[in-house]
């Protein structure tokens, strides 16, 4: 195959377009859960050795945040299956976690940090209906 200018030219054109594209979609900034609005807010309390509520429902696809707060020590916070580890709620601030609910089903959440003798009690469950 013999290149010749116009071939040259055509190749030259479709490259700088996937590069010029490639570039422009390494800036554009996509929708993260930070900064999507919440369709559900829940409250949630952590305490030696539950939180409340316990039980929470919420819709598939729902944007979803939690704002944790803790009464009285130092706990965690984890829901694995939404990617949600290491979470620490300090006594009398205000911990806010948001995630998409994108899987059906009933989920553990549990506090990660010791807090006491009770702590192998602490958990909640999510469900996504």
């Amino acid at each position: 195959m013999q290149w010749t200018q116009s071939k040259i030219a055509i190749f030259s054109i479709i490259a700088v377009a996937t590069i010029g594209s490639l570039v422009y979609l390494s800036f554009v900034s996509f929708p993260t859960n930070e900064n999507l609005e919440p369709q559900v807010s829940i409250n949630i309390v952590a305490k030696q050795f539950e939180y409340d509520p316990t039980n929470i429902t919420v819709q598939f696809g729902s944007i979803v945040e939690l704002m944790l707060t803790s009464i009285d020590v130092v706990h965690g916070f984890r829901l694995e299956e939404f990617g949600i580890n290491n979470i620490q709620i300090l006594p009398g601030e205000k911990t806010i976690v948001k995630f998409t609910a994108n899987q059906r089903g009933t989920f553990i959440f549990y506090c990660d940090v010791f807090c006491g003798v009770g702590h192998s009690d602490h958990f909640g469950y999510l469900t996504v209906v």
